[in-house]
């Protein structure tokens, strides 16, 4: 018979888990982090681990947040101080969600208004709409980022931003109709298999989804105060905005989702502020 010990030792073990896979899934550095030991319930650990979003995006926001103040403290300008700080987000994260970006722009190219996963599979590459979208976000986030009036201030919005963004993929990985199960091999549908417990081929609960919104709403608040009620709103649009125009839910689905939630979150807020 197991003994509250045994239980909450199974417990931690399972949050281990969930917080190394979401690292691994949104970061570089869950390679570099020791894997902690498996779980005593493996099944649907990618879905479980998507209410840890939130929290890996408050480590980034931070992180790029204290690139951005140390810029300013040693007298970098504050645009190239925002620009280090977007680059190290970039790195950190290594750029999976601004490729689901350009991906998400090169689908819709020509004027479709909405697109699934074999759309989205014949568009891969480099694109004119994918670059141009990349260049047109990654100035508005500079630009905004640069338009705050302080380091302490960008800090917390950056934080806000990252968390709330996250908080977004979790969302439309719930309520956005799954792409079809495509072939092996395939670059943009999920996996064959519908029994896989990774990747984006299960749906996260819905008490797990509300967990990461909910936080993120919160940590929203903390960092951001009232302002965080018009940032919220822009992103949850922007989320949906990208939800309806993409049919089907894929892992570039989710990179644009992340992408347009934190640009309205720093654009609001640097209007705003």
């Amino acid at each position: 018979m197991a003994t509250p010990a045994d239980e909450l030792r199974r417990a931690a073990e399972g949050w281990q888990a969930e917080a190394h896979t979401a690292l691994s899934a949104l970061t570089r550095l869950g390679a570099l982090a020791t894997p902690p030991a498996p779980p005593a319930d493996p099944t649907g650990l990618a879905e479980r681990a998507m209410a840890w979003y939130p929290a890996i995006g408050v480590a980034i926001g931070l992180g790029a947040g204290c690139v951005y103040a140390l810029g300013l403290m040693v007298g970098v300008p504050a645009l190239l101080a925002a620009l280090l700080a977007l680059t190290a987000i970039v790195v950190v994260t290594g750029a999976g969600p601004e490729d689901g970006l350009a991906v998400c722009l090169n689908g819709l190219a020509g004027g479709r208004e909405s697109v699934g996963a074999d759309d989205l599979a014949s568009r891969r590459g480099l694109g004119t709409e994918g670059v141009l979208g990349l260049m047109i976000s990654f100035a508005l986030r500079t630009a905004s980022l640069a338009a705050l009036p302080d380091g302490f201030t960008a800090v917390a919005v950056l934080i806000a931003a990252a968390t709330v963004s996250r908080a977004a993929m979790v969302g439309a990985a719930h309520w956005v109709t799954p792409a079809p199960f495509a072939e092996e091999g395939s670059a943009e549908q999920p996996r064959a298999d519908p029994t896989s417990d990774g990747g984006v081929d299960g749906v996260p609960s819905f008490a797990r989804t509300a967990i990461a919104l909910v936080g993120a709403a919160l940590i929203a608040w903390a960092m951001l105060g009232a302002v965080a009620v018009p940032a919220l709103i822009a992103a949850a649009a922007a989320a949906r905005l990208v939800g309806a125009t993409i049919a089907e839910r894929t892992p570039s689905l989710l990179g644009a989702v992340q992408q347009v939630a934190e640009t309205a979150v720093l654009v609001v807020a640097a209007v705003v502020w």
